[in-house]
């Protein structure tokens, strides 16, 4: 889903992008401005989501007579997947719309 909204996104972003490049903005600034975004925006999913998950996760396990417990190790891993998969994702399609020719489009 994060593969097609960012494809997405940055097609619609396309003359943004160009018109940035013609005034001489260089690769390093058009794909910054995305890929902050982007970032930004899964900072805000795991600091609303991973609270939410640990509640009814938790609750969920003290149902059963003989539990491990709940540790933060998973939510310190996915947080870390999502922080580098989110912005290499947008790294990815923003360098691809940042080298297509303006004439191009």
């Amino acid at each position: 889903m994060l593969l097609g909204l960012t494809a997405f996104t940055t097609q619609q972003k396309q003359k943004e992008i160009s018109i940035r490049r013609v005034l001489v903005a260089n690769i390093a600034q058009v794909v910054s401005m995305i890929v902050r975004n982007y970032l930004w925006l899964a900072l805000i999913a795991v600091v609303i989501a991973f609270p939410v998950a640990w509640y009814f996760m938790h609750n969920w396990l003290l149902m059963f007579p003989y539990n491990a417990g709940l540790s933060f190790v998973p939510f310190i891993l996915s947080a870390s997947v999502i922080v580098i998969t989110a912005p290499s994702t947008a790294t990815f399609y923003s360098t691809k719309a940042a080298l297509t020719s303006p004439a191009r489009i």
